[in-house]
């Protein structure tokens, strides 16, 4: 029988190994809210599909910190451990300039990269 365990998956694949996930949508959002900070899973489904075997093998998630008080709830080297409660993996989050994010995030990526990647019937836009 075949396991469907993320772990098991993984450690079959190369044992002991963490993984490293580079991209622009970040697993939790920190948002301010009326009665301090809430954590908010994005919609998703990178996330929903790729968080699980970073919690299970470990590692780092590298990404664009987006939620209003992401900033707040990092450590010194814009670091937070996941998930708060038993943390199994560290996101790394960095931080986009506004232009950045319309530049890179809202024209090259969801417009180009997106369409190009998904087969979608729309011409990129470059």
């Amino acid at each position: 029988m075949i396991s469907r365990k993320p772990t098991a998956i993984l450690s079959r694949i190369s044992p002991g190994a963490k993984l490293i996930v580079v991209s622009n949508r970040e697993p939790v959002l920190h948002e301010r809210v009326a009665d301090g900070i809430s954590i908010m899973r994005p919609a998703s489904g990178m996330v929903t599909a790729i968080e699980p075997l970073v919690r299970a093998a470990g590692g780092v998630w590298i990404a664009h910190g987006s939620g209003s008080a992401d900033r707040m709830v990092v450590d010194e080297t814009d670091r937070i451990h996941l998930p708060p409660e038993k943390p199994k993996y560290t996101l790394r989050r960095l931080w986009l300039t506004r232009q950045e994010e319309e530049g890179y995030y809202y024209r090259l990526s969801n417009a180009a990269l997106w369409p190009l990647c998904h087969i979608v019937y729309k011409r990129p836009h470059f």
